[in-house]
């Protein structure tokens, strides 16, 4: 997997799109979530499994301008956070067990991004950024988890577009008036993670990627 700019910290790669933050993201108690606040919130997750959609005539590498600055995204399957709007979180019973996942929305509530818990995720690390993030929380009912599954098979099944999964960190590189947002394979995986990144891509019709 690609470290990109991570590898060579010291050259600054031209920014091709930057996208202004819509004001509603300023307000951090709003209907969406504060982008700023869950950027630096990733690295302290470890191991996770991300989701998005393959853009194979993406401009690579993408910015985003944010009220705290700049962020570089440092890999191809992070463009997708260039557009993201609004962040939700959902959990849902799996046949698999307990399931917890963000959603990354367009303005016209469009998923472009998820991005799973897994076994090797910083659970302490989770709660606290959709706490201090105050990301919205959608909680389906108990039982439901088959259910849920089987309706975004059916609507993956409908839509012409592919997920791509990894199990990433996502490093976040600071330097002046400017971040940059990696994404990398974690040094080890456990069994466990390996088990429900696997279960969680057959759901969600992804092909999972290793490495």
């Amino acid at each position: 997997m690609s470290d990109g700019y991570f590898e060579h910290a010291e050259a600054i790669l031209p920014v091709e799109d930057v996208c202004a933050e819509p004001p509603s993201m300023r307000d951090v108690g709003g209907t969406a979530p504060c982008i700023d606040c869950i950027t630096d919130a990733l690295p302290k997750l470890g191991s996770a499994l991300w989701l998005s959609h393959l853009q194979p005539d993406g401009v690579f590498p993408r910015a985003r301008l944010l009220p705290r600055g700049v962020v570089l995204l440092d890999h191809p399957a992070l463009n997708v956070f260039a557009h993201a709007y609004s962040v939700h979180a959902f959990g849902a019973l799996t046949s698999h067990g307990p399931r917890e996942w963000l959603e990354f929305r367009e303005m016209d509530e469009r998923v472009v991004a998820k991005l799973f818990l897994l076994p090797d995720t910083d659970v302490y690390a989770w709660d606290r950024m959709l706490d201090g993030c105050r990301v919205e929380s959608v909680q389906p009912a108990q039982g439901c988890g088959s259910v849920y599954a089987a309706m975004v098979r059916a609507a993956l099944l409908r839509s012409r577009e592919s997920w791509q999964a990894r199990i990433v960190r996502l490093p976040l590189l600071r330097l002046i008036g400017l971040r940059v947002l990696g994404l990398r394979a974690p040094d080890r995986v456990s069994a466990l993670s390996q088990e429900a990144a696997a279960a969680i891509a057959r759901d969600e019709r992804a092909l999972l990627r290793q490495g």
